[in-house]
């Protein structure tokens, strides 16, 4: 596969007007090795487990467990009628006790994921500041042994930095998605849709498109104390080549708090367009490519700029009443 382009000495002004602006994975080489964090995962797999232990509330946290025969793959059972790992609520020290002292040469798959950092280890952040980003963008936790996070992709903005273990990184641009052959919507290990097609091993006989997302595949290998930039949409796998892995992460930007976000927009469409017939769904796509994403015109450039519409200006309350409109009309076809 291709690798990522790496980036070297990153500055806040490197990153907001080159790196983002290309809309590309990039690896921000050794930008966090100073982190105090960092520095002990470097020394000692046991270094680091004290150092987060002092941090640690005691508060129980949300623990993926895996079966040995998963191979470190949180995913669905074979049915897609549930998931093949367990979640149990265990604290910090003692998941890492677990991760420290394996019980056989074929430990469960374990993983802590999306953690809040400022809830629960409060104090680390004092310690181990991203300079690139603003305080208030908020890190999370990312824990476990050899585990994979299967294809997916991230609504908001993304870096990660390696702080223990080697993590190799495979992204998709996100127009591959019809090749990625992309599982349930609203039934995910991970809140967002993913690939069915397991990297370590694809089924082309039964995926044959994948091979198509695989040319326009990127990799990285990340180091301790490297970082990554993943640009919104962009799908990617994450696999934890050793034992004790951990990553913090930062999203920023997404539309994950609004009343009404674009991922919305989609499920309300495939409740009504998808069903239409082939000709009926052309206009429709002609009718979104002209109002919704407006690639080549202003809808309403034609117009009055002090009229008020939906294409236009319109007001916070008209659009409240628009909203409380819709609501009701979904109410109404779901009874």
């Amino acid at each position: 596969m291709q690798k990522v382009r790496e980036w070297h000495n990153v500055d806040q002004e490197t990153f907001q007007t080159e790196i983002i602006a290309l809309n590309k994975p990039a690896v921000l080489k050794s930008l966090v090795r100073d982190w105090p964090a960092v520095q002990q995962a470097t020394s000692s797999p046991a270094a680091i487990m004290a150092y987060l232990s002092q941090f640690d509330k005691g508060e129980k946290i949300a623990v993926l467990i895996g079966s040995p025969a998963i191979k470190g793959r949180f995913f669905y059972r074979d049915d897609l009628k549930g998931f093949n790992y367990d979640r149990v609520a265990r604290t910090l020290i003692s998941t890492l006790r677990v991760l420290s002292a394996p019980e056989s040469n074929e430990p469960p798959a374990i993983a802590m994921q999306g953690v809040s950092i400022a809830d629960n280890l409060p104090g680390f952040c004092d310690d181990n500041h991203l300079s690139l980003l603003d305080k208030s963008v908020l890190p999370r936790l990312w824990l476990g042994n050899n585990t994979t996070t299967n294809t997916h992709y991230d609504t908001s903005e993304n870096i990660a930095c390696a702080v223990a273990g080697r993590r190799r990184m495979t992204f998709f641009p996100p127009d591959q998605i019809a090749n990625l052959y992309i599982g349930p919507l609203l039934f995910t290990p991970a809140g967002t849709p993913m690939s069915m097609v397991d990297l370590r091993q694809p089924d082309l006989s039964r995926y044959p498109r994948f091979e198509i997302a695989l040319n326009a595949a990127l990799q990285a290998d990340l180091e301790p104390g490297d970082a990554v930039y993943i640009p919104s949409f962009w799908w990617h796998n994450v696999e934890s080549l050793d034992s004790f892995s951990m990553l913090v992460n930062y999203w920023w930007g997404g539309s994950d708090g609004a009343a009404v976000t674009p991922y919305h927009s989609l499920l309300h469409s495939l409740l009504s367009i998808p069903n239409l017939p082939r000709e009926k769904r052309k206009i429709w796509r002609d009718l979104f490519d002209y109002y919704v994403f407006q690639i080549d015109q202003n809808p309403a450039a034609h117009l009055p700029e002090d009229l008020e519409d939906i294409i236009g200006t319109f007001s916070p309350e008209r659009k409240k009443r628009l909203m409380e409109r819709l609501g009701k009309n979904l109410s109404s076809d779901n009874t």
